[in-house]
């Protein structure tokens, strides 16, 4: 299932049923993932950048 579908559903539960879901999305290639997951990137979002990589990406 693709990374979309499995957070618009999880999303469209959230909204019908008023209950609080967490959301762990990880992906190297999502560009756009403050809209995607709909996070505050204040309260709610930890980036992990390359700081926490024991090994580079080349």
């Amino acid at each position: 299932m693709r990374y979309e579908a499995l957070v618009a559903r999880t999303l469209r539960q959230v909204e019908s049923t008023q209950t609080m879901i967490r959301i762990v999305g990880l992906s190297a290639t999502l560009l756009n993932y403050l809209e995607f997951l709909r996070v505050n990137p204040e309260a709610g979002l930890f980036f992990f950048d390359s700081s926490y990589r024991p090994v580079p990406l080349a």
